[in-house]
């Protein structure tokens, strides 16, 4: 068995003989509110004049982080049981022992190993974290749970008194040092352990990832009534750090509803038809959602990098409130030709325009008359209903143009002239007039 290491030895000014509580009123109303303790248990704030080791008579010194971590009254019974069996008072347990006891119930549940001290003895022991507070070692090569470090330096500080209506049946006397285990002699030979330590071969879970509160009320360790996020194999698909898990999502909801029916707890929501399915199903679902790693963040591999369809499809499927909006932005320095109003579309580019230079003199247009359209009246066209389309304009292609064209020598008078027809069928034109085509504008250089 594994030795227990401890300090040397107690010196002058321990943390727990000069720590001030900064746990107030405020944070009492918000715990009470938050955790949910029952009506007959009395929470007492300390004074002055109290600290962790000398609590008011009657009174047993917690954490606020220990239920933080997974600590809830009524207390379950198999970590009163643990702490009895290593003669370690419950206050003074570190946070992470909580999440630890919490993930060992939850996980022997599901591989339907006995709830003993005894076999969590086998995979865990007690050691001194500091002074006055204690947590579990594993042993080399039995690491079931990942993540259990919290960056949190300054829990100590946030520390109350709860007053029971009856004797707690665990142990409150405070104490520095770890008192020695039971002996386990051969364990490793034991039916028991042979029997746990093969159903948890290879299995390792993020701890964070795997105490929701409505997993902890499943199992009896929390009153809090949630429901779960997703189905129970959903859950332990996310909080898996191995490559596999032994268990079928099946096999999971089984024991959730039978661990349930025997405590006489009502379900909170369903999720019977999420937790049908092959397992295979279960683990596709869950990967898909979230692919993490031992660090919780997510993974890609080269081949799981988006390609630029996803990226559109993801942006294009985003919430408004978390979409930025693009600027229009002009790529040339040429006037905008269309309604204000016009759709964010780009349009298709326009025919250059082909300039006709001639060496000698053009006379102007302003010298001729005006010749006359002999356009027909508005009012003898019929009214035709129309579909309006927006404004755009319609270039001639080069060949219609060319035969437009009037050469000089066909000009009696020698006169270069070249004609070009505009079609311009804007909507309020069309709606002034209603014209059943498009008008044809001639201009004349």
């Amino acid at each position: 068995m594994a030795s227990t290491s401890q300090p040397s030895g107690p010196s002058p000014g321990l943390w727990y003989m000069i720590m001030v509580s900064r746990f107030d009123g405020t944070d009492a109303r918000r715990f009470f509110n938050e955790f949910e303790l029952p009506p007959d248990h009395r929470l007492v704030l300390a004074t002055s004049s109290n600290r962790p080791h000398n609590p008011p008579i009657g009174t047993v010194c917690f954490f606020r982080d220990q239920f933080v971590a997974g600590l809830r009254f009524p207390l379950h019974s198999f970590i009163r049981e643990v702490c009895n069996y290593f003669r370690i008072p419950l206050g003074q347990l570190i946070p992470n022992s909580f999440k630890l006891l919490c993930g060992v119930v939850i996980l022997f549940k599901l591989h339907d190993i006995p709830l003993a001290p005894r076999i969590f003895h086998y995979f865990y022991y007690p050691k001194q974290s500091e002074w006055g507070t204690f947590l579990f070692q594993s042993r080399i090569g039995l690491v079931f749970f990942d993540k259990m470090s919290t960056s949190n330096k300054h829990w100590k500080e946030s520390y109350f008194y709860l007053r029971f209506p009856e004797l707690p049946s665990f142990r409150t006397q405070w104490q520095t040092t770890v008192p020695s285990p039971p002996d386990l002699g051969k364990y490793k030979s034991q039916p028991d352990y042979l029997h746990a330590a093969n159903l948890l071969a290879g299995q390792r879970f993020n701890i964070n990832k795997l105490l929701h509160e409505g997993v902890l009320y499943i199992f009896g360790l929390s009153p809090i009534r949630t429901k779960l996020p997703s189905s129970m194999a959903d859950i332990m698909w996310r909080a898996k750090v191995a490559e596999r898990l032994k268990l079928k999502a099946a096999e999971m909801e089984a024991v959730v509803a039978k661990e349930m029916a025997d405590l006489g707890i009502a379900p909170v929501g369903s999720h019977e038809d999420e937790g049908k399915g092959t397992p295979t199903e279960a683990r596709e679902s869950a990967d898909q959602v979230t692919a993490t790693g031992t660090t919780g963040d997510a993974i890609s591999s080269p081949d799981q990098q988006p390609t630029s369809e996803d990226a559109e499809r993801s942006a294009g499927d985003s919430p408004l409130i978390v979409r930025k909006r693009r600027r229009m932005t002009i790529a040339h320095a040429e006037p905008v030709i269309g309604p204000v109003d016009a759709p964010f579309e780009t349009p298709d580019p326009l025919p250059a325009a082909h300039e006709v230079v001639s060496s000698d003199r053009t006379p102007s247009q302003l010298d001729q008359p005006a010749a006359s359209t002999g356009a027909p009246p508005v009012s003898s066209v019929p009214r035709v209903r129309l579909r309006l389309k927006r404004s755009d304009i319609i270039s001639a292609p080069i060949d219609e143009l060319s035969s437009r064209a009037v050469s000089s020598q066909s000009d009696p008078s020698g006169r270069r002239v070249i004609q070009f027809v505009l079609r311009l069928p804007t909507e309020e034109f069309l709606l002034a007039t209603d014209q059943p085509s498009a008008p044809e504008h001639q201009v004349t250089i």
